[in-house]
């Protein structure tokens, strides 16, 4: 309800705004930052098949808010809770931007097992 109440008012930015400022928030608990980082994921995935931004609704992401996520997923690279990592990794891997190999490549010696997968998935998207 509040993501189509975003979407209604602000378009896709609005929406994707809100939910990178939940997850960058220093305020946020652990558990909401990673359904956010979960939820920037599914937004990432989708986006690869031009779907919506949720399965509620049609609005689709556009460049700029693919361009206005990689920043703060970079940053949440580095969140102190390793279920964020794992799902900034694989947000960075749907999304299909190189710029974020470097970063996914450190993940690779984390102390998470699923972080250092997610961060290999993520790598063999986007270096094929």
């Amino acid at each position: 309800m509040v993501a189509g109440s975003l979407v209604t008012m602000g378009g896709s930015t609005l929406f994707v705004r809100a939910v990178l400022d939940t997850l960058t928030s220093g305020a946020a608990s652990p558990d909401l930052r990673t359904r956010v980082a979960q939820e920037l994921s599914d937004i990432a995935y989708r986006s690869t098949g031009s779907l919506g931004l949720t399965p509620w609704l049609a609005e689709k992401l556009t460049h700029a808010d693919r361009e206005s996520m990689f920043e703060p997923l970079r940053a949440a690279l580095h969140d102190t809770h390793a279920p964020v990592r794992r799902h900034t990794a694989m947000a960075l891997g749907h999304l299909g931007d190189a710029r974020a190999v470097e970063d996914l490549t450190v993940l690779l010696d984390d102390e998470n097992d699923h972080v250092r997968h997610a961060a290999a998935q993520a790598l063999a998207k986007l270096t094929g």
